[in-house]
């Protein structure tokens, strides 16, 4: 198996069982300590506060990726996609 992949592919699905969850969560847990990070926890999602500023960071100054990375400004998801997603209840 290649170095950056953790295990098979599979289907993106709405009902993924919580020891799947639980097991991915803690591989990209391992994966940000691998790659430096001094601590990384798993924290319930409400926990996470979605603020408008945070954009303008990428934009005053320009950031040098800003517009030419798929994850930053402007092509990332947008605030209310993201304040959604977060408050959204796992069945």
């Amino acid at each position: 198996m290649p170095k950056n992949q953790s295990g098979p592919s599979r289907l993106i699905s709405l009902q993924v069982p919580s020891e799947t969850l639980e097991l991915d969560l803690e591989n990209f847990r391992q994966k940000a300590l691998e790659l430096g990070a001094s601590l990384a926890e798993i924290i319930p999602a409400n926990w996470v506060e979605i603020d408008e500023r945070v954009r303008l960071k990428c934009s005053e100054p320009l950031c040098p990726y800003y517009g030419k990375n798929i994850y930053c400004p402007p092509h990332g998801p947008s605030i209310e996609l993201m304040r959604k997603a977060l408050c959204r209840k796992r069945n």
